[in-house]
């Protein structure tokens, strides 16, 4: 909690500055279903990530902030099916969303989730704690990147999450993806042999599927 509180004070005091290159939206999802097919797989749910062989430019930290609160938040508030992660062209935008199979999000509240410490009811939360900051965060990272992010109900139930990015945001020849760096991935096979590492959470599936990552 207290780091999602700094990260709400540093984005409110306009003192996070986005660092732009080019982005690999198929990097960007490949590292993220690997981070969270773990935590999935304990809630008996799929996670499905779509091919889109794209990059835009853009910051790749906060980008991938922001797509994994989404899942997260997808993943912890859905109790049967799944969660799609998907990324599709229109003639003005590119819309990367996140659908999942959840009790869905009333249409009244669609704007309130988007303010900090604001929590659904105890019947879509299924007893699923949480500080109410993720939504905020996803919120104050878009706009700082110029992008758009809105919630629709899903006709069979559930809740999407769409990011709209303006297609002038896109390189048109992304040449070959990079893998995307990441502080908590080790760099090479037996990077962290013979290392302590304590990681601490209280949620079951996430202290699960961290545990899955640090040990591959």
């Amino acid at each position: 909690m207290f780091d999602s509180l700094l990260d709400v004070s540093k984005l409110d005091a306009n003192v996070v500055e986005p660092e732009y290159e080019p982005v690999s939206i198929q990097a960007v999802f490949s590292l993220l279903s690997q981070e969270f097919q773990p935590i999935a797989k304990r809630k008996a749910l799929f996670l499905n990530t779509s091919d889109m062989d794209v990059s835009l430019y853009t910051d790749q930290t906060l980008f991938t902030r922001i797509l994994r609160n989404l899942i997260s938040n997808a993943l912890k508030f859905t109790q049967r099916g799944g969660v799609e992660v998907d990324a599709k062209l229109t003639d003005e935008h590119l819309l990367v969303t996140v659908s999942d199979t959840g009790v869905g999000i009333p249409d009244g509240e669609h704007a309130r989730v988007f303010t900090e410490f604001y929590q659904l009811g105890a019947e879509q939360r299924h007893g699923e704690a949480g500080v109410g900051l993720g939504l905020s965060i996803v919120n104050r990272l878009s706009i700082l990147l110029g992008m758009q992010v809105k919630l629709d109900a899903m006709p069979t139930g559930g809740t999407r999450a769409s990011l709209i990015i303006a297609c002038s945001e896109l390189i048109d020849e992304p040449g070959e993806p990079e893998k995307l760096d990441s502080s908590y991935m080790a760099t090479e096979p037996n990077a962290l042999t013979g290392l302590n590492i304590i990681f601490i959470d209280d949620n079951d599936a996430i202290r699960l599927g961290m545990h899955t990552l640090l040990s591959q």
